[in-house]
């Protein structure tokens, strides 16, 4: 519920650990938590400290780590190092509350499932979306500023992907869609080359400037409205 977490933890398969209350729990320069099992985050900052060092979330194959709040889970205080979190091959990063939590001031790579259950969740955060990622669930992924890659292929599967803000940087990025979900853009800029895929569904739309950068490509092999 509060004070501060140093060296390397691993929580094992099937053990379970509640990041609850409002208080910060902070992540001491160096420190690494492990998780084989299953997290829920019900309020209080995870606060990267960063001054000598990096912080480390590693979500491994077959984990879950539980966002089952609204409000904003991490920061960094210092800021002079990353804060990384990495939803590995095989593990869940879930989303089940109704409002909009937001992602910032960490360095997410997305390499397994993230899940919206419900409502949306906001991505103004460095963001690697790895090949083989999906989105599912029935809410929203929306980005809102910094810079999401998609290196490989994105699959939505209910949960559509909104760019907002920021840049989406595709480096040969390719979007599948399924389940009436869809890829959305209502501003920001895109960079790289971006695939939509056979069968794949976009929506272009709202009054926001859209921007092809420099050397931009969309393929698009799907529906774009």
């Amino acid at each position: 519920t509060s004070g501060m977490l140093g060296g390397v933890v691993t929580l094992t398969n099937g053990a379970t650990g509640t990041f609850s209350g409002g208080s910060v729990k902070t992540f001491a320069d160096g420190a690494v938590l492990n998780n084989h099992g299953t997290v829920t985050w019900t309020g209080g900052l995870l606060r990267g400290q960063t001054y000598n060092g990096t912080a480390t979330v590693v979500n491994h194959d077959g984990a879950i780590f539980h966002l089952a709040a609204d409000g904003t889970p991490f920061d960094r205080f210092y800021g002079y190092h990353p804060f990384y979190f990495t939803n590995a091959p095989g593990a869940l990063l879930r989303k089940s509350s109704a409002g909009t939590p937001t992602v910032s001031d960490l360095w997410l790579t997305q390499r397994g499932e993230l899940r919206v259950e419900a409502g949306t969740l906001e991505l103004n955060t460095s963001v690697t979306l790895a090949d083989g990622g999906r989105f599912t669930g029935a809410g929203l992924v929306r980005q809102t500023g910094d810079t999401v890659m998609l290196a490989g292929l994105l699959t939505l599967e209910g949960t559509s992907f909104r760019v907002q803000g920021g840049t989406l940087s595709s480096s040969a990025g390719r979007v599948a869609t399924e389940n009436a979900a869809r890829w959305e853009w209502t501003g920001g800029t895109l960079s790289g080359a971006l695939t939509l895929n056979a069968g794949a569904a976009a929506l272009f739309s709202g009054g926001g400037v859209k921007t092809f950068a420099d050397g931009a490509v969309l393929n698009n092999h799907g529906t774009v409205t």
